[in-house]
């Protein structure tokens, strides 16, 4: 039997880490695959992963092969019997798109020449993508389209064939990834794709015939004179200048998200045909911004998320990125964890993005901090298009071998599984806010892009700069957070009626509960829903200006979105604009709630930061952590046998700064709050070995050290009486 259990594969009794090494079997020589497996046995892993590709297998249509009989590259059989022979579970990404910069991503030609199965934008024409710039656009199959689904399910019946004598208990197989990269087919701009005919003819009209079952309910939300559900047209013009079309707009992105998910819900049933049960995985994540509302459909169906951790180009996004999947996943892996990078000439791409030990560290140590308890190392062997991998593709050993070898065994050595975080704030992500903030011609909530990108992300760099950890979760998922002390949450006028009650739920059971923003008069569908307004009894108007803020500690200018135009006597002023009300605060059941209409995030501003730690430690939150510089994250984790001290130092990566150039900077860290006794100290270095010897009382004033951009580094804390 396979399950997940406490962040480890259970396979029958005998429970596994889910790190597994990529190895593409069709592009490393046969003459390889057994030194490659033997020093990725060393290295310390148990699973070892692969895609499949489609255009390969299929060598004309129906006709396919699996066995090597047409070409040595086609051997999969042979492969995971090897595979079997060494010991190896296995996990197949079986596509149909695997990226991989493979030809056409492995679609077969024939697929992508018929123009009437194609994704198309709202103009008709043909839309194409390419994960890299440098690589040829490949044209993008529309998911629901009767064509395209005959052509992927002949692909899994004949590749159910090999599956069902691989899979776990009669093989090795034991994860199937479905499809890659799904996520709105790739775009996070909702009026790009899909407006193919078929979509809009028949999938379309579908959709919204379920959700409104009838067609006057439909004519009377959206505010038309259709006659029947085929009339009615998805928009294509991103403008919202009414309630109505920000419904339509709503409705078209809940549509295409459900595209995606009968996809891959379509996928598993075919494999699962076969009668084999393997566990099923899939990565639907935006790389710029969360989008778990997907999931929950999915990890019904015993379908989990993953996500892709590749180099980044901005910290504060990389973190937040990652934070906002460790907090909507139930089993938080990195299901593509890159070793190097990809690119057209490796040679050439490597003198200007050198990615070494150094880089490798900082991801692996930053992805354990925020969470991630699972990594499929691509590539851990090298293959066409591709450098940086820690063994060459005849299976030379490479830099960062060791370095992976030794996160392997540390992995072994200290129960990373169970280590949590001690964070007791949480962001609380609401993806429509996300989806609605990208559109540009937005008139009925100008403030929303500000409010979502400014004041919400922006309060992820601000809890960073103060040094307090925290979690983001997602709204729409409304589940409950006992851990947590705080809530952050973005408000406007429209929040569905289940998210309103939650947040009032929290409050009355003992939450904080900081809002910013303006409160609801609308439910999701935009019908008049004012739960959370009533409950808290106050009302709010929009207003958007930039002005100074007087509170009683505090001056300072900031954004204000609107003003609060009335509240219940329960309620203290805490934030004015001259004579308007800009922020509250008041008692709610066992309770705090906080409300405030102005641009919280602090933007390197002094008085703001005062500002936003005086309202945290009002709700019980201690910081037990500090530095002297700003950008350094500092995180603890604990289990029950060990403290875990990261520090983060991600400067700017591939800057131009001098060789070797270190900054001195203070650490400041309370043992008494994070739980470590006795008055001498020693930090141990995990994965270097070196160690500081300190004591609690000088952790506590500070103690010194010079850290480098992209520097990072894992301590285990430990406490002593003598």
């Amino acid at each position: 039997m396979l399950s997940l259990l406490k962040n480890t594969v259970l396979i029958g009794k005998e429970e596994y880490r889910l790190n597994s090494a990529e190895i593409h079997y069709f592009r490393v020589s046969k003459k390889y695959w057994s030194v490659c497996f033997e020093r990725i046995k060393k290295a310390g892993f148990k699973i070892i992963s692969t895609p499949i590709p489609w255009n390969l297998h299929e060598i004309s249509t129906g006709e396919f092969d699996f066995n090597g009989e047409t070409d040595s590259r086609t051997d999969l059989a042979v492969f995971l019997e090897l595979a079997r022979e060494f010991g190896f579970k296995v996990i197949l990404k079986i596509g149909p798109y695997i990226g991989a910069e493979w030809e056409n991503g492995g679609y077969p030609d024939f697929v992508l020449k018929n123009q009437d199965l194609l994704a198309k934008d709202p103009q008709g024409n043909v839309v194409s993508i390419s994960e890299l710039k440098e690589f040829p656009k490949i044209a993008l199959p529309s998911f629901d389209h009767p064509s395209f689904k005959n052509h992927y399910k002949r692909y899994i019946n004949a590749l159910n064939e090999v599956l069902k004598r691989y899979v776990y208990p009669k093989g090795p197989v034991i994860v199937i990834q479905l499809g890659r990269k799904t996520s709105l087919n790739f775009f996070t701009d909702p009026f790009l794709l899909d407006y193919n005919s078929y979509i809009i003819q028949s999938s379309y009209p579908a959709f919204l015939k379920e959700k409104y079952k009838e067609i006057k309910k439909l004519k009377s939300a959206y505010q038309i004179k259709s006659k029947n559900w085929e009339e009615v047209q998805p928009p294509k013009d991103p403008e919202i200048k009414k309630p109505a079309e920000l419904l339509r707009f709503l409705d078209w992105i809940d549509f295409k998200l459900s595209l995606v998910s009968n996809y891959i819900l379509n996928l598993k049933e075919l494999i699962t045909s076969s009668q084999v049960s393997p566990l099923f995985f899939t990565d639907i994540f935006w790389e710029d911004s969360p989008s778990s509302s997907e999931w929950s459909s999915l990890q019904k169906e015993n379908i989990f998320g993953g996500v892709e951790v590749n180099w980044f180009k901005d910290y504060a996004e990389y973190s937040w990125h990652l934070r906002s999947f460790v907090g909507s996943a139930s089993f938080p892996w990195a299901i593509e964890f890159r070793n190097g990078a990809p690119a057209m000439v490796p040679q050439e791409k490597k003198k200007y993005l050198p990615l070494g030990t150094q880089e490798l560290k900082f991801m692996l140590v930053t992805s354990l901090a925020l969470g991630i308890k699972g990594f499929n190392h691509t590539m851990f062997v090298e293959r066409s298009h591709w450098y940086g991998s820690p063994l060459a593709e005849e299976g030379t050993i490479q830099e960062g071998y060791e370095l992976i070898k030794n996160f392997n065994l540390l992995q072994e050595r200290i129960n990373l599984k169970s280590l949590e975080n001690l964070s007791q704030i949480n962001l609380l992500n609401y993806d429509s806010y996300i989806y609605v903030s990208r559109v540009k011609n937005q008139a009925i909530f100008p403030y929303l892009n500000s409010l979502v990108w400014k004041t919400h992300f922006g309060l992820s760099q601000s809890l960073r700069e103060l040094k307090y950890d925290f979690q983001i979760s997602n709204l729409e998922q409304a589940k409950k957070l006992e851990k947590c002390k705080v809530l952050l949450a973005p408000v406007t006028e429209f929040l569905d009626s289940k998210a309103q009650a939650f947040l009032l739920e929290e409050a009355r059971n003992g939450k904080s509960l900081v809002l910013y923003g303006l409160l609801p008069r609308y439910d999701r569908d935009l019908k008049k829903c004012e739960l959370l307004s009533r409950g808290l009894k106050i009302k709010t108007a929009q207003l958007s200006l930039v002005e100074k803020i007087q509170t009683s500690k505090e001056e300072f200018t900031s954004q204000i979105y609107g003003f609060i135009r009335s509240h219940s006597k329960n309620y203290q002023v805490i934030a004015r604009v001259g004579r308007r009300i800009v922020g509250v605060r008041g008692k709610l059941g066992k309770g705090k709630v906080y409300l405030l209409t102005f641009d919280l995030s602090s933007s390197a501003c002094r008085e703001k930061s005062g500002f936003l730690e005086g309202i945290l430690q009002e709700s019980g939150i201690t910081r037990f952590l500090n530095s002297s510089d700003p950008d350094l994250e500092m995180i603890i984790q604990k289990n029950e046998k060990v403290t875990l001290l990261y520090l983060i130092s991600p400067g700017v990566p591939f800057s131009p700064e001098k060789e070797g150039f270190k900054k001195n900077v203070i650490l400041q860290i309370d043992c008494g709050k994070i739980g470590v006794k006795g008055k001498k100290i020693v930090l141990t270095e995990l994965l270097d070995g070196q160690t500081i010897k300190t004591t609690s009382d000088e952790l506590k004033k500070g103690i010194s050290t010079e850290l480098g951009k992209l520097e990072s580094r894992i301590y285990l804390v430990e406490g002593a009486k003598s």
